[in-house]
């Protein structure tokens, strides 16, 4: 008693496809060869979009494993990007606004 909101919270997310896509992201990191950490820290590496990336470890082992991230976004290749996009489902539109997609699009005379 008392897990209610948790039953409902896990619930909508099963139906949203959630759990199905942790799923396979974990078995696309092993059919490469990493953890899906270092996949996912791996992916922020190589996305442009993202300037910062903050790792949370409370052991040295896990500072060792996300470090590996490196190796892992040195082998991601434009093709395992792509795939990993589609993995995910939740691309977003480009940004047509200040500092978005429009402004660099701009051209000056």
């Amino acid at each position: 008693e008392g897990y209610e909101w948790l039953i409902d919270d896990l619930a909508e997310r099963k139906e949203r496809g959630e759990f199905e896509v942790v799923s396979n992201l974990v078995h696309y990191a092993q059919s490469i060869g990493c953890t899906p950490a270092q996949l996912a820290l791996g992916w922020c590496l190589k996305n442009p979009n993202v300037s910062t990336i903050l790792m949370g470890a409370t052991t040295a082992s896990q500072i060792e494993e996300n470090m590996g991230c490196i190796d892992v976004a040195k082998q991601l290749t434009d093709e395992n990007l792509a795939e990993l996009e589609e993995i995910l489902g939740n691309k977003p539109e480009s940004w047509m606004g200040p500092g978005g997609a429009g402004t660099r699009n701009l051209k000056t005379l």
